[in-house]
């Protein structure tokens, strides 16, 4: 008698932890929703699309990226405080270049340069956000790879 009293003590203790458990972790989770909910809500989502100057890049020659940021409509506008946009030809950093040209739901950043470099396939924008702006990435491929042009001589037919 005295083995299954012990047994029915130890499986009422163990129901009593386990209700407790339950109960502590529905108390926290209304907690956590709230906290997740303000985490998801607290910056405005953007979206971004690249344009390149022309369709064909060639190494040395001087070309214009520009950069779309984007918000849905009735949401804020990023300004020129509120990130910048960081453009990559390849893995190469070519530059970055801070909003302007704000109109509607949109800002616009552009970075004119000559530092590409020769064989990479893509450019990349990058909106760094902040905290009231969720960053964004965008990649454009040009027609062709950037072409390298030699310097010298050209070859006799």
């Amino acid at each position: 008698m005295a083995i299954r009293s012990r047994i029915r003590r130890r499986s009422a203790r163990k129901s009593r932890n386990i209700r407790k458990a339950r109960a502590r972790q529905q108390s926290a989770l209304p907690a956590l929703e709230v906290l997740e909910e303000r985490a998801l809500l607290s910056s405005t989502p953007t979206s971004l699309a690249l344009s390149v100057s022309s369709p064909a890049l060639v190494y040395g020659q001087s070309e214009t990226l520009t950069a779309v940021v984007t918000t849905p409509n009735d949401d804020p506008t990023p300004t020129a405080s509120d990130g910048t946009v960081s453009f990559y030809a390849g893995a190469t950093p070519l530059g970055s270049a801070p909003l302007s040209l704000f109109s509607g739901n949109q800002a616009t950043a552009t970075l004119t340069t000559t530092a590409l470099p020769g064989g990479a396939d893509h450019v990349t924008a990058r909106y760094s956000g902040d905290s009231s702006f969720a960053a964004s990435t965008t990649v454009v491929s040009p027609q062709s790879t950037i072409s390298t042009v030699a310097g010298g001589a050209p070859p006799t037919p």
